[in-house]
């Protein structure tokens, strides 16, 4: 993968292993060029991201795009499904309750990237997470909203 090159995939989303196909998608784009750390975050952002479309947003595709360059991976999910409501801000992803059955995968994302941008315009979402893949870890996390 060279630097700004992009990759896409897009998945069905209908099976549990359409979850492996998007986290084998992201390993086998990045592994090569970056280091594990940055890797197995990135994988986990997507899977989580995935997983929550076809969960919440009952859609029937979603694209998978990696990108690397700039000092930067992203990942972004996009999805297309019946407006339902706004997805939060992403300040206001946080962990719940241990004892809570679900809620964990936004504050998972959170967690492991360093910027978040959540672009939502009628019944299109797309959300990109960001890695710094120079230097220190910085989290700048919800400097992007449109």
């Amino acid at each position: 993968m060279n630097d700004d090159d992009v990759r896409v995939l897009q998945v069905p989303g209908v099976e549990v292993e359409d979850v492996q196909m998007a986290r084998s998608f992201v390993r086998r784009h990045l592994s090569s060029v970056l280091s594990e750390d940055v890797v197995r975050d990135m994988e986990l952002a997507a899977s989580e991201l995935v997983t929550n479309a076809w969960a919440h947003e009952s859609c029937a595709t979603v694209a998978i795009a990696i990108a690397v360059g700039g000092g930067r991976a992203t990942v972004t999910i996009a999805s297309t499904s019946p407006p339902t409501t706004l997805l939060a801000d992403v300040e206001e992803w946080t962990m719940p309750a241990p004892n809570a059955p679900a809620g964990r995968g936004l504050a998972i994302v959170r967690e492991v990237a360093d910027d978040v941008e959540i672009e939502q315009r009628g019944a299109s979402l797309a959300i990109s997470v960001h890695r710094d893949i120079d230097g220190p870890r910085e989290n700048q996390i919800g400097a992007g909203r449109s």
